[in-house]
């Protein structure tokens, strides 16, 4: 939407005030086809302003319908809120979709045991090139044992990983947790392939 330019006729010269002054200061109503502002009057020339209507001075001789700008300025807003509001509805749901493949991911790895998925940190991850927070661009979720586990020759103590990995580093594990559409935290998908593997060997 654009707003029409009103044609005025006025001074010679602006004053100071329309170029530099607020947009309330070049706005005034039309009286018997005049609209003052800043103390200079200019002459409205387009014939389909009535009375009344406020208009916006520009110092190039010609105004706007303020009513008409108010108008734009509302539905601008109103697309932008539409948008924020369309970008995170696709983002709960994005979110949402996430939760429900990660859970069903790890579902079909059949744990037994109470576990927590994990991402082992490391000192690469502390380097420019990493996350800044100990993680690395090829860091894996892994299954972290909440629990003593002991199937066949498999031994894992509490905190140990599935996959018999060490702590890193860093000696440090990172809960991998996200968060759905809701904002409630849900494990993250499971990404170790040895983690995999064993569990695989677990379950057969």
């Amino acid at each position: 939407m654009i707003p029409r330019r009103i044609p005025l006729a006025g001074p010679g010269i602006a004053p100071p005030a329309l170029f530099y002054g607020p947009a309330d200061k070049r706005r005034g109503f039309v009286v018997d086809g005049v609209v003052t502002v800043c103390g200079a009057a200019y002459r409205v020339l387009g014939p389909d302003v009535p009375e009344g209507e406020l208009v916006e001075v520009h110092p190039q001789s010609f105004g706007f319908l303020v009513s008409e700008l108010v108008a734009m300025e509302a539905a601008a807003t109103a697309a932008a809120e539409q948008h924020r509001a369309n970008e995170e509805a696709a983002r709960r749901v994005r979110a949402d979709r996430d939760r429900a493949e990660s859970e069903a991911a790890n579902a079909a790895l059949g744990f037994a045991f109470a576990w927590q998925a994990a991402i082992r940190t490391v000192a690469s991850g502390m380097s420019p090139r990493g996350a800044g927070n100990g993680l690395h661009a090829r860091s894996v979720v892994h299954v972290r044992c909440d629990e003593p586990v002991s199937v066949g020759r498999l031994r894992r103590s509490q905190g140990d990983l599935l996959c018999g990995a060490g702590d890193g580093a860093m000696g440090y594990l990172a809960e991998a947790v996200s968060r759905d559409g809701s904002g409630e935290p849900y494990r993250d998908r499971v990404t170790c392939r040895a983690c995999q593997a064993v569990a695989l060997r677990l379950a057969t």
